[in-house]
């Protein structure tokens, strides 16, 4: 649970823009998730489109984590409908969706360079961006820290050719002030480039800064937040 006066000041909603035309969309809907007793998602809908930078928002446990495995097909559960321009996929990873999970996904002795060319990247083109990574050009991403790691993985997904829909799970997590805005600004500009950007962090600030579209889970449901006022409504800011 996040807490506030009646005085924070969300920044709301900046719209990302397009410079590639139609949009394409990720639709995720018919979602029944249960762990034994306990039931975690039921009522949900989430759409992610090109050219957009949306926010999913929900307190921990609320199933953040598990709507964008199932988004990106990962976590394969009968009850669900996740659709692409309206039609329905099995395994969305196989489509053009990228996903960054919490957790990492990065294995620890490969090189930085030799990961950047897995993904079809190249190493200049990630120290333009993140220039205090230069010594660690040949260094195995074992010896990175935690901050260091993130910024790889969400740049790998984000810059990635054969990425059309990013979905980010704590891209900000032990991410400096600093490499923060070079990654939002990174979201933003690879949305006007034509992806689809789906991003959840704690930082919830950073969050509404950046989304055009922004859901909020709560009590197992997704709801679309349209102004500051519905996060106080459903519970996530009192």
């Amino acid at each position: 649970m996040h807490r506030g006066g009646s005085d924070i000041q969300i920044p709301f909603c900046v719209n990302a823009g397009t410079s590639t035309g139609a949009a394409h969309t990720l639709e995720v809907d018919g979602v029944q998730l249960s762990f034994g007793e306990k039931h975690v998602l039921q009522s949900v809908y989430l759409k992610v489109r090109t050219g957009c930078v949306t926010g999913l928002l929900g307190r921990n446990g609320s199933g953040k984590s598990c709507l964008m495995r199932i988004a990106h097909g990962s976590l394969d559960i009968p009850n669900k409908s996740v659709r692409i321009d309206g039609k329905w996929v099995a395994r969305a990873y196989e489509h053009g969706v990228m996903y960054a999970p919490q957790h990492g996904f990065v294995l620890g002795g490969r090189l930085v360079e030799n990961v950047l060319r897995d993904y079809g990247l190249d190493f200049e083109n990630f120290l333009a961006r993140f220039p205090t990574m230069e010594p660690h050009r040949s260094s195995p991403t074992v010896i990175l820290s935690g901050g260091e790691r993130r910024i790889l993985e969400v740049f790998i997904v984000l810059a990635s050719p054969w990425s059309r829909f990013c979905l980010l799970d704590e891209p900000f997590s032990q991410v400096s002030p600093l490499h923060t805005g070079v990654l939002k600004a990174m979201m933003k500009e690879a949305a006007r480039d034509g992806k689809g950007i789906l991003i959840s962090d704690h930082l919830y600030r950073d969050v509404c800064g950046i989304a055009a579209d922004l859901y909020l889970i709560s009590d197992r449901a997704t709801r679309r937040v349209d102004s500051p006022d519905d996060l106080h409504k459903y519970g996530y800011i009192r």
